[in-house]
């Protein structure tokens, strides 16, 4: 009698190394440093709206 062995979920897909060029990477960490600045900016923009009287443009 054969023992069958388990068959996998999922058949394993080649996993390819990561490659991102360095300036890739800091053009991502600057996205992502800028994109958090953005956040506060409308939150304190959000809340100066609270305080202030609409501005007539």
């Amino acid at each position: 009698m054969r023992v069958q062995r388990p068959v996998p979920a999922r058949p394993p897909t080649t996993v390819r190394p990561l490659h991102i060029e360095v300036g890739v990477l800091d053009r991502l960490i600057e996205a992502h440093r800028l994109s958090r600045i953005l956040v506060q900016l409308q939150r304190a923009h959000t809340q100066l709206d609270a305080v202030l009287p609409p501005v007539a443009h």
